[in-house]
């Protein structure tokens, strides 16, 4: 065939785009229902399932009720979305062995190096950190809330540091605050201890300005992940700093320990179209490929050290990662951090939804993430 695209490929597109317009649908029936909702004066109703605050605003760990809650037409219509690009491949490259997967992460870490960004959106400034460049990113038009801070890690196993970057920058207009941000080096780029090694450096180097303790520390998907080992190493760390003061983690991954956990994350996986349990799998046999000993606790949860734990806000959706969910709760209560652990997961979510604002499930966590973070960051 002549054509740039397959009958087949045309008809994948087709589909695609008809999913796009009823997501567009979708959303515009939830604005005008939400500004029906305003103009009468009454509060929306609270969806089941939905994480309630308390009086001092702390977010309640809920339970999945899948009874009620049913979901938004514009989550409906991406989770079909999804399921369509998912079987088609072209989503998420099925990844046949690990060498193959090594040559694309190559090719896209060599295309994406960082640069500093050349808009006038924000003040940008690059601070190397262990040879690795870190974003300092300082909102614009504003007066910057100097003794706190924020470290942004963004998710991804290659080096995926453009796409969350409007993400971090607008978290950092939101609460008035610096935003340090993360271009670590991938674990497809280098063992992931020296991954963990790169962001701790970049804690302690942040915990010597503002103080461990002022420092919020943020990350999607493997950025969540990463978080949780600042804990973990601080922890370990002959000469700890201080602990970060708030941890907001969304999708957190990790490899499970027991035969138990990956039953779980096995059953999870099977409603997600963005993680697979295979990349899971294999995210072992990737970060061994170095040749380099990978303790057990940088790789799975339930074997990090979560003694001193600061406050930690947790939002899954149902979806492959969320198989950790156990571990996490399992290692805080172990360390006698329970109390410190607010896990949420949203009943039909998809991965790290809470950090867009493109369906009202999204948006209500995303807005009660920026609340977390305004009362931490103004104190």
């Amino acid at each position: 065939m002549t054509g740039r695209f397959s009958q087949q490929e045309t008809a994948v597109n087709t589909e695609l785009l008809q999913f796009l317009f009823l997501i567009f649908i979708g959303r515009q029936f939830e604005t005008y229902y939400d500004e029906r909702v305003s103009r009468s004066g009454k509060s929306a109703p609270v969806p089941a399932g939905c994480p309630v605050p308390d009086r001092a605003g702390a977010l309640l760990t809920v339970q999945i009720n899948k009874a009620v809650s049913p979901m938004s037409i514009s989550l409906k219509a991406s989770k079909i979305l999804l399921k369509t690009a998912d079987k088609t491949g072209i989503l998420v490259p099925r990844i046949d062995d690990l060498e193959k997967e090594f040559a694309r992460a190559e090719k896209y870490n060599k295309k994406h190096r960082f640069t500093i960004p050349k808009d006038r959106k924000a003040h940008y400034r690059e601070v190397r950190i262990a040879g690795f460049p870190c974003l300092l990113i300082r909102p614009r038009l504003m007066k910057v809330n100097k003794r706190k801070a924020i470290l942004y890690l963004h998710g991804g196993i290659k080096n995926e540091w453009k796409p969350e970057l409007k993400t971090a920058r607008n978290i950092g207009r939101k609460t008035g605050v610096d935003v340090w941000y993360s271009v670590y080096p991938s674990i497809t780029e280098v063992p992931i201890t020296r991954t963990i090694d790169v962001i701790y450096r970049t804690f302690r180097k942040m915990a010597k300005i503002y103080g461990g303790e002022n420092i919020a520390v943020i990350g999607g998907s493997m950025g969540a992940f990463f978080a949780f080992q600042i804990v973990n190493r601080n922890n370990r760390h002959k000469n700890p700093a201080a602990m970060p003061g708030l941890l907001i983690a969304h999708s957190p991954g990790g490899v499970p320990a027991s035969e138990k956990d990956w039953n779980i994350m096995r059953s999870y996986s099977e409603k997600d179209s963005l993680v697979s349990l295979q990349s899971i799998e294999q995210l072992k046999d990737m970060t061994a490929s170095f040749g380099e000993a990978i303790p057990d606790h940088a790789l799975s949860p339930v074997y990090e050290d979560f003694h001193n734990a600061p406050e930690t806000y947790v939002f899954y959706g149902e979806e492959t990662c969320a198989g950790n969910a156990p571990a996490y709760t399992k290692a805080y209560k172990r360390d006698g951090s329970s109390e410190k652990m607010h896990m949420h997961i949203e009943p039909d979510g998809i991965h790290c939804y809470a950090l867009m604002q493109v369906f009202p499930e999204s948006r209500r966590d995303y807005n009660k993430q920026i609340q977390i973070l305004q009362d931490f960051l103004s104190v």
